[in-house]
């Protein structure tokens, strides 16, 4: 009981569309005039009770169609009036007064729905009263179960299954976006090692003397154990049931830009490239929101300039504060054709960048233009 009180309660009001409001606006006005005319076709002393019945239907209509809210009232008060002249009311009156109330129950508020409710047992006992007989509790019973009891029904069955669905839909969604920030970490973690080792081993195979084979071979050793250690902590972390992006090595207060910066500096000058950068940007700027982006975006920038920028060409990295937050760009000379690589990256690094960036509220643009290949990213701050 207490369950059912609670998702009563909780029944969202749904404004039935214009295209249903019309329709019962135009049936409501048409039945309405068939009894009118009807009425003044064969005059009676009851004429003006007829000219009653027309204009509350009327208004029922117009309030339905305008104001929905608060046409339970003309609903309420036409029931009233059919019961206190029941010997006077036709078939299709009674019908048309129960449809409403089957209709408004689908979609109303719950007090104008109680409202009805009160409003049929007090005509039933108007009825009773009127015709001075007994109260007939079975057909009272029956009319509500009918009219109100059941339209209720099937709106809380609704609701509990649009309910369940948007929660399924969540539930997917949540599923969905732990995958993708798992699929982003394993990327900037396991997935880099394993291309380093990759782009390692063809340089030793390469290499001609033994000091380029032994560096290549230490290389690999040490990539080889960092990727190790990534995946215990991505797989510790996984089955502690642990947000994948809150991982010890990239959660905000333990990275150090400058560090991030200066590795990135020796790891490009190491490989034979020139860097010209221009970075005013401090990592007092940058909100703890928005460092672990920045310090991943700095290594993305970095691993694949060392895989795909032209051999000993110049690269330029600007990252420069603005009015709402910071823009980094940078630029290198696309190569005419690309060799051919031992071991292809999961292209895939780009894209983990580009949704880290959409999350924060930033934006990232990227391709070739003439024979230089660009990228610019603007990080806002005041979002994060």
């Amino acid at each position: 009981m207490t369950q059912l009180l609670h998702t009563l309660r909780s029944l969202p009001t749904a404004r039935p569309s214009r295209a249903v409001r019309l329709t019962t606006l135009i049936l409501s006005l048409a039945i309405g005039a068939t009894g009118f005319f009807q009425a003044v076709s064969h005059p009676d002393s009851y004429l003006s009770l007829h000219i009653v019945f027309f204009a509350l239907i009327t208004l029922w209509a117009a309030l339905y169609y305008t104001a929905y809210r608060y046409s339970v009232y003309a609903l309420c008060a036409l029931m009233l009036l059919s019961s206190a002249y029941y010997d006077q009311e036709s078939a299709l009156l009674a019908f048309f007064i129960l449809a409403c109330t089957f209709l408004f129950v689908l979609t109303g508020p719950l007090p104008g729905i109680f409202l009805l409710a009160i409003s049929h047992i007090a005509g039933e006992i108007i009825t009773a009263y009127t015709l001075l007989r007994p109260f007939n509790l079975l057909t009272l019973s029956i009319s509500l179960f009918l009219f109100i009891g059941i339209p209720l029904a099937l709106r809380i069955s609704w609701e509990q299954k649009g309910t369940l669905a948007q929660e399924y839909a969540d539930y997917k969604e949540q599923v969905a976006e732990s995958n993708r920030a798992l699929a982003r970490e394993l990327h900037d973690t396991v997935a880099r090692h394993i291309s380093v080792i990759g782009l390692t081993t063809g340089q030793g195979l390469d290499a001609t003397d033994p000091s380029g084979k032994d560096a290549a071979l230490h290389t690999i050793e040490e990539h080889t154990h960092k990727a190790l250690t990534d995946m215990r902590l991505l797989i510790r972390t996984t089955r502690g049931d642990t947000d994948p992006t809150a991982l010890p090595q990239t959660s905000a207060p333990t990275i150090n830009l400058t560090q991030t910066l200066a590795q990135a500096r020796k790891d490009l000058t190491d490989h034979g490239f020139t860097l010209h950068e221009n970075i005013t940007i401090t990592e007092a700027d940058l909100p703890d929101g928005v460092r672990p982006t920045f310090h991943k975006l700095i290594q993305e920038i970095c691993h694949n300039a060392k895989k795909y920028a032209q051999p000993g060409c110049t690269i330029t990295v600007t990252a420069k504060p603005n009015l709402t937050g910071v823009t980094v760009t940078t630029s290198n000379p696309a190569a005419p054709s690309t060799p051919k690589k031992r071991t292809r990256g999961t292209g895939y690094g780009l894209v983990g960048i580009g949704e880290r960036i959409r999350a924060l509220g930033g934006t990232m643009h990227y391709g070739v233009t003439d024979t230089t290949w660009n990228l610019t990213i603007h990080l806002p701050l005041a979002t994060a």
